[in-house]
């Protein structure tokens, strides 16, 4: 059987939730919300190295083949338009872009962006690093305060 902290590692390295959900889950299932943010963000960030090279070699070299190359030429097409702030700023484009938590903006699509703009895999990893951390800043906070309200309005009901 799986320990709640490993469930909750391996959510934080799934594409679909990553530390977005992680984290709630983590905090719902009765861990402090320190034991979700600190499992979640070393499960990004354990993931980001693997990711990279993934994209920057598998990837590439599925890309050449002919049947794969037109969805793989659409998906990137679609990903240089939802992340113009990278061609523009970079690094900090990078940053801001998995650090926003929103759905297809976490280290899976950053380190994908990552690949599409050539950065070299120091700058691609610190980037996607600290934008992922950012981002469980934010979903914790996020986490912490929606918690909190939920207790305020069902307290206030029985005042």
């Amino acid at each position: 059987m799986m320990t709640p902290e490993f469930k909750i590692f391996l959510l934080s390295i799934l594409p679909v939730t990553e530390l977005r959900i992680s984290i709630p889950v983590g905090f719902h299932i009765g861990l402090s919300i320190y034991e979700a943010f600190i499992i979640s963000v070393l499960g990004n960030i354990f993931f980001i190295p693997l990711l990279l090279w993934f994209y920057n070699t598998l990837y590439l070299a599925l890309r050449e083949i002919r049947i794969l190359r037109q969805p793989f030429i659409w998906l990137e097409e679609k990903t240089k338009n939802r992340a113009r702030i990278v061609e523009k700023y970079e690094i900090i484009g990078l940053i801001i872009f998995v650090a926003i938590p929103l759905p297809a903006t976490g280290i899976w699509a950053g380190s994908f962006v990552a690949t599409l703009f050539k950065l070299r895999f120091k700058q691609a990893f610190f980037a996607v690093a600290t934008g992922a951390i950012i981002a469980a800043i934010i979903v914790s906070i996020l986490t912490v305060s929606t918690k909190f309200m939920y207790n305020a309005i069902l307290f206030s009901r029985w005042i």
